[in-house]
């Protein structure tokens, strides 16, 4: 018998309720399979365990090391930050070459599909003394292959490698017979100028990848700390963070002789090796800009090995030497922390080495499927001459939706944050920039790419 309630039918005689409206009860059982509007299982993901794994009945969800950071991981009181290394870093791994030949130089593991997300870079100064950092990223994905072709030897600061069209002055080089921590100075067609000497004559390929500075020679006064990472930034597999310590040379002209070289060269003879010394920075008609005497230099020797070649032939030309970077070991300590993800939607753009061209060039696009969201732009000025300016900006192809530094100038050794807050770049949509003068500004980007 059915029952009804003012008319209305409530439980029918096959005991089914029915017209009931809101329904409360103590308990309900049942496969609720029938049911429409509710959860009925989850699943697990990346980042995101349940417990049981079935996903079904009283279930308990965990976050695991890459489920939290949205769109590139604030860090605020994130338990999922899992890695730290303390570092102690030397004069090594300048451009320059300057230093001890200690290992300065941290990679990350080759796992793959595992990416690796930077929050921090922390350097304090504990001498008595001021001191400068450079800290840059080797980007290994973009790594570059040229098997070697000539020259070289033990004690020699160049070769010819077989093609160095996309090879680019700020490169670490590896193989047989290059010596740790070697970086590309200069390069004149396919010969290649390294910052420190060769072990012997190279055999077969070597590697050239791209090595890109978050900062290059910043000032940390005595008694001073600086954070590098105002936010976080994204590596992949078997890349690696390097950092330096330096400190300012008296800024004094040690030497001035004369010099003879043919154009192109990467090594001078003078007339007098008098006071002499790796690291000085060398002036003179042919001379480029930013050329240094090389960490192999021999004391006392007429053969002066520089780090970028001459721009024209010398003949017993004048040639100064100043007292400019020198090395600051055991100055300053480094406390790096990052986070190993494996989720592979955190991405990054950089202009590895390079430097920001004259005309605007994409660092950072989302492709054609979703959106982005971007967690940091970084510019830094990584030259030793003056301050530059820098363009960055959103658009597409044809058209630019926002600049984000329009004209802005950067100071000589320092870099500047342009994301305080995360931007958002639409389906199609881009990050470029540029610069006024090639080889002066750093740009790296970090962000996160939509999945649905």
């Amino acid at each position: 018998m059915a029952i009804k309630i003012t008319g209305s039918t409530i439980i029918d005689d096959s005991r089914n309720v029915v017209n009931a409206g809101t329904v409360s009860a103590s308990s309900f059982s049942g496969s609720g399979s029938n049911l429409t509007g509710i959860v009925t299982s989850i699943v697990a993901g990346t980042g995101l365990t349940v417990t049981p794994a079935s996903g079904t009945g009283q279930v308990t969800i965990n976050l695991t090391s890459g489920g939290g950071g949205g769109g590139g991981g604030s860090g605020k009181f994130d338990t999922s930050i899992d890695n730290v290394i303390y570092f102690t870093p030397t004069g090594t791994l300048d451009r320059v070459g300057v230093g001890t030949t200690t290992s300065q130089l941290t990679t990350f593991p080759s796992t793959a599909g595992t990416e690796y997300l930077v929050h921090s870079i922390h350097v304090t100064n504990i001498s008595n003394g001021d001191a400068e950092i450079t800290a840059a990223f080797d980007i290994d994905s973009r790594r570059v292959l040229s098997p070697y072709s000539s020259g070289g030897g033990a004690g020699i600061h160049t070769c010819v490698v077989s093609s160095a069209s996309t090879i680019t002055i700020g490169m670490g080089v590896t193989g047989t017979n290059v010596d740790f921590n070697t970086l590309v100075t200069d390069k004149s067609g396919n010969m290649i100028v390294l910052s420190k000497p060769l072990t012997g004559t190279p055999s077969g390929t070597l590697t050239f990848i791209p090595v890109s500075d978050v900062v290059y020679r910043l000032p940390v006064p005595v008694g001073s700390a600086v954070e590098l990472l105002k936010q976080p930034f994204v590596l992949y597999a078997s890349d690696s963070v390097r950092v330096q310590a330096t400190g300012l040379g008296a800024g004094t002209q040690s030497a001035s002789t004369t010099a003879t070289a043919s154009s192109g060269a990467a090594t001078l003879t003078v007339a007098s090796a008098t006071n002499i010394a790796a690291g000085q920075l060398v002036n003179g008609t042919g001379i480029a800009n930013n050329t240094y005497v090389g960490v192999g230099y021999t004391p006392s020797s007429t053969s002066v090995p520089i780090t970028r070649a001459t721009t024209a032939a010398l003949s017993s030309s004048t040639v100064t030497f100043t007292d400019f970077i020198v090395p600051q070991d055991g100055a300053l300590h480094t406390t790096i922390v990052y986070q190993a993800t494996t989720d592979t939607a955190y991405l990054n753009g950089t202009s590895v080495g390079v430097g920001v061209g004259t005309t605007a060039t994409v660092y950072y696009g989302t492709g054609n499927t979703f959106p982005s969201v971007i967690q940091s732009i970084r510019v830094a000025n990584v030259t030793d001459i003056g301050d530059y300016p820098v363009w960055v900006g959103i658009g597409n192809s044809d058209t630019v939706f926002s600049w984000l530094a329009y004209n802005m100038v950067i100071p000589k050794n320092s870099s500047i944050e342009l994301c305080e807050a995360p931007k958002r770049i639409g389906i199609g949509q881009s990050i470029f920039a540029y610069s006024d003068t090639i080889n002066s500004i750093e740009i790296q980007i970090a962000g996160k790419q939509k999945t649905t």
